[in-house]
């Protein structure tokens, strides 16, 4: 049904639904393309809108100094190859992609954090994302940040977290948070 009224929504808060969206696509593990496509459009907002925030903030992933500055814009143009491909058909209507779904994890991760640096309080969602990556890539993280998430938790209880499915992880994980947890 049609629906005349207008909805007044700043660029952080359209990002946080876009990624919101894009953060259960991805644990249900359906519909990557659009995971994909609104993690990245996200990432691209929350990007801006922090740096114009805080232009001193630490980097996220498509300016990060850990890329050095000679690759840069081909190592940029490869992270944002996909997004621009499942957006536009002007210039290529009839070609194809070999599509890397594992960037999108990096584009909610990163958007997440740039909403972190941006002062905003973190919905479950998100909260759920960073400890999945948290409980399952613990080597991409900083000592600190390890302990954090990883202290407290028996050899047994992380290994049974690591053997679900990410559907489980965060049904189980939303029905925990949503309880007090």
């Amino acid at each position: 049904m049609y629906d005349p009224r207008l909805i007044e929504i700043g660029k952080l808060d359209a990002a946080e639904q876009q990624l919101k969206t894009a953060t259960r696509l991805w644990f249900y593990d359906i519909e990557p393309i659009s995971a994909h496509s609104l993690a990245f459009a996200a990432y691209e907002v929350i990007h801006a809108v922090s740096k114009a925030l805080n232009p001193n903030r630490p980097e996220l992933l498509l300016d990060s100094s850990l890329i050095n500055p000679v690759f840069r814009v081909a190592v940029n143009r490869r992270f944002k190859k996909a997004a621009n491909f499942f957006k536009h058909a002007d210039n290529d209507p009839h070609d194809k992609i070999d599509f890397m779904q594992g960037l999108t994890w990096c584009f909610i991760y990163y958007s997440i954090y740039g909403l972190q640096l941006s002062g905003r309080e973190l919905i479950d969602e998100f909260v759920l994302f960073q400890n999945w990556v948290a409980f399952n890539f613990p080597d991409k993280l900083t000592e600190e940040s390890r302990r954090h998430y990883l202290d407290g938790l028996t050899v047994e209880h992380l290994a049974r977290v690591r053997a679900m499915s990410r559907k489980e992880f965060f049904d189980e994980g939303l029905a925990f948070l949503r309880a007090g947890g």
